[in-house]
């Protein structure tokens, strides 16, 4: 489970790293956790629906990784810290983009290659 958690969280930075916000290169991987923190109580089944600074803040993390190796970058950090987060719920974390209105161009899923994260 934990593993979608990383998905999730890496479909929502590349999905919005097309944006036209860019930045130099991806947070540290404390402060990109610290970010996600805020999304805890949907993935984790306590609440109904992702609530709006869980999708500003999916939204905010894609815009922060500009480039294809920056969305590797936080792919890997996720990946990386999901053991820490046992109890999220993949299928909830494979949704998260969508139901943030963001779109991607891969499938999530728990086994992601994050080296294989498409350029945009």
């Amino acid at each position: 489970m934990a593993h979608h958690f990383v998905a999730s969280f890496v479909a929502a930075l590349l999905l919005i790293a097309s944006s036209s916000l860019k930045s130099d290169a991806a947070p540290p991987c404390p402060q990109i956790v610290q970010m996600m923190t805020v999304c805890t109580p949907y993935l984790a089944n306590r609440a109904p629906s992702p609530f709006g600074p869980c999708c500003t803040t999916v939204a905010a993390l894609g815009r922060s990784a500009p480039t294809q190796a920056d969305r590797v970058a936080v792919c890997n950090c996720l990946k990386g810290v999901s053991p820490r987060f046992p109890n999220v719920d993949s299928s909830r974390a494979s949704s998260l983009p969508s139901l943030c209105g963001v779109t991607i161009n891969f499938t999530i899923t728990p086994f992601i290659d994050c080296h294989m994260i498409p350029a945009v």
